[in-house]
């Protein structure tokens, strides 16, 4: 008898693994990856991202392109940027702005088999290491690591991949 319960509950608990988000084993199939057309900056970089699903499920993800270099935790997308590998640099950039919930509308399908991508600036100069310190130029130049994460914290809509997803780690030179 005490096995028939056993049994019960280990059925609950994996059926209860999928609830309004894709399981978390799907998204190993998911492969984000960012790149750049020049390694050298002197104040820009145009960064180029590429979310395909290698999946066998379609799934939701948040179509919100607000790239935050903040980690403000509220946007799907935030770019993690590192001067010489430790010293984590932040932007003014979404960091004060309003945070909407968001609708259905703002989620999109992505297809088992299918690449979505978009593109997005990073100015070097307004990087910086702490908030009190925005408005001044960035004078740490050097070497920089950037990793994209996606992360989706309302998982609002059914089959939404809730487990955050990471990007490959691209290298950069600020130079004067």
């Amino acid at each position: 008898m005490w096995h028939q319960i056993l049994i019960l509950n280990m059925i609950c608990l994996f059926s209860s693994c999928k609830t309004n988000n894709v399981l978390l084993s799907e998204s190993n199939g998911v492969k984000l990856t960012i790149s750049t057309t020049t390694n050298i900056v002197s104040d820009s970089i145009n960064v180029m991202v590429s979310f395909e699903n290698n999946t066998d499920n379609d799934f939701y993800f948040l179509n919100r392109n607000e790239v935050t270099i903040s980690q403000n935790k509220a946007y799907a997308w935030n770019l993690e940027v590192l001067f010489k590998d430790t010293v984590l640099m932040i932007s003014p950039i979404y960091f004060f702005s309003k945070i909407s919930k968001p609708t259905k509308d703002d989620y999109f399908l992505l297809k088992s088999g299918e690449k979505y991508t978009f593109n997005f600036n990073v100015d070097f100069k307004k990087l910086v290491q702490d908030a009190l310190e925005f408005g001044n130029l960035n004078k740490c130049y050097g070497k920089y690591s950037m990793r994209l994460v996606y992360r989706d914290e309302f998982c609002i809509i059914k089959n939404s991949i809730r487990k955050p997803i990471e990007s490959n780690t691209i290298k950069v030179l600020y130079k004067e």
